[in-house]
């Protein structure tokens, strides 16, 4: 459904300096590495990104969309996420799974009040995600389990392990179930009650106030890509991969035709508008595209043509009005547009926001399953 090509090509004369394509929406932030993660800090308005390559944070202000600072870090700084206080930054390196492993596997924290003052934690597994919460503790998952981090102490504590919180789930893992997982996405709430991740074959949803995790565990085919998570503002559904869900691990709707890239496409979720803002490939010579799609049944509204690929994480401003998101070659920064399709907000939502229409509008060429 590409019916706004005529207005995307106006609105790219509207960003001087966005576009690398002709017709394209948004402004790509090059940072001459590989930007795997990014935490937004509006009351000082910056964007943090974890540049994988360079081993740096790097510093981006909002206002002028150009990277003021960068902070030199341990390497491979692979995932980041900011307190809900704003007084830290919390930054994952992930080292190597293979043995002997790695010492390069740890914990960066970061004080955002002292001078970017920085401190270093180890930790015996990679971390592959990790997420604040609202009691500004964070979520930090490795490859063997899911520890709890207090930045005040610097202390981390294990919850529970992943062959431990596979074996509670509903239904049982089978016998073949991995004592690891080797690759997840981790991403919270605005609101920072409720964190989602995923791994390979694992779903899980951490609810902050009471400290208790649910997982299900699952099958997919192709694999759940893009490896990335967006969590509406109160927690009650996500995108994750090429599916949505919700606080009860129920799939009620899938994103069409995916081809399962992991390291390709991402997405943000509108809650206030009822809306999901992602790219998904179908096909390996796909351009890059943002769709807009609702967010009960990831109907397609429209689609606009982008500079380069997303790559991962993608989050949006307190006000909705633009979108942050890892890209090809840094971040690709894409201001809120006008469109002839204009939702009312929670137009389709029930009481409890939970999607109520569970439609099917595009064929699906996908197996997501509970084991």
């Amino acid at each position: 459904m590409l019916r706004k090509l005529y207005f995307l090509a106006a609105l790219s004369t509207l960003l001087p300096g966005s576009s690398v394509m002709a017709g394209t929406f948004g402004k790509v932030v090059s940072i001459g590495g590989h930007a795997s993660d990014v935490a937004l800090d509006e009351p000082r308005g910056v964007l943090y990104v974890a540049d994988f390559t360079a081993n740096r944070i790097e510093v981006m202000s909002l206002a002028t969309k150009t990277i003021q600072t960068s902070l030199n870090v341990t390497a491979q700084p692979s995932s980041i996420s900011v307190s809900t206080d704003g007084h830290w930054l919390l930054v994952a390196h992930y080292g190597d799974i293979a043995a002997p492993g790695s010492p390069a596997n740890g914990l960066t924290l970061i004080d955002l009040r002292n001078n970017y003052a920085k401190q270093t934690f180890l930790l015996p597994d990679p971390p592959l995600g990790l997420a604040f919460g609202s009691d500004t503790h964070a979520l930090v998952v490795t490859t063997k389990n899911f520890l709890i981090f207090d930045p005040a102490t610097g202390t981390t504590q294990v919850m529970i392990s992943i062959p431990a919180q596979a074996a509670k789930t509903i239904p049982q893992p089978p016998q073949s179930f991995p004592q690891n997982i080797v690759a997840a996405s981790v991403g919270a709430s605005p609101d920072g009650n409720w964190i989602y991740g995923f791994g390979d074959t694992l779903i899980f949803r951490y609810y902050v106030p009471t400290g208790s995790l649910f997982s299900t565990i699952y099958g997919a085919t192709p694999p759940l890509g893009p490896r990335a998570v967006s969590v509406a503002q109160d927690g009650t559904y996500a995108a994750m991969g090429w599916v949505m869900t919700d606080q009860q691990g129920r799939l009620y709707a899938e994103f069409p035709n995916p081809l399962g890239t992991l390291n390709v496409g991402g997405h943000a979720v509108d809650s206030g508008r009822g809306l999901v803002y992602s790219e998904v490939q179908q096909k390996l010579t796909d351009p890059p595209v943002l769709t807009v799609r609702d967010a009960d049944n990831l109907t397609l509204r429209e689609s606009l043509q982008l500079p380069e690929h997303l790559a991962g994480r993608a989050v949006l401003s307190s006000d909705r009005n633009t979108m942050y998101a890892s890209s090809a070659s840094g971040v690709l920064v894409l201001p809120r547009w006008q469109s002839e399709f204009v939702p009312a907000p929670d137009r389709l939502r029930g009481r409890s926001g939970v999607p109520r229409k569970l439609l099917r509008p595009e064929p699906r060429h996908a197996d997501f399953h509970p084991c």
